[in-house]
């Protein structure tokens, strides 16, 4: 008998992100793995506090372990120390 396992990312319903603000503004580093600029996650995290769908936002970066990104009002990118590579 097998055991079931976490839902893969194709599993999780995304049907909330057409109503995200971050649709409106695709210019913006939302999924880069690197640090972005402080204005552009000024901006960002600004969006996501009026976005209509931050609570679903939050509740799929925690569901799908996203580690990488802007997500939810906060960045999902490592956070790296004095000389490593960014």
């Amino acid at each position: 008998m097998t055991r079931p396992g976490r839902p893969t990312s194709r599993e999780f319903s995304t049907d909330w992100m057409r109503d995200s603000l971050c649709i409106e503004a695709p210019g913006l580093p939302w999924t880069d793995n690197f640090r972005v600029p402080t204005y552009s996650s000024d901006l960002m995290r600004y969006l996501c506090q009026r976005c209509p769908v931050s609570v679903e936002c939050t509740v799929f970066t925690r569901d799908a372990e996203v580690s990488a990104g802007f997500w939810a009002g906060t960045t999902r990118n490592p956070v790296y120390g004095p000389g490593d590579a960014a």
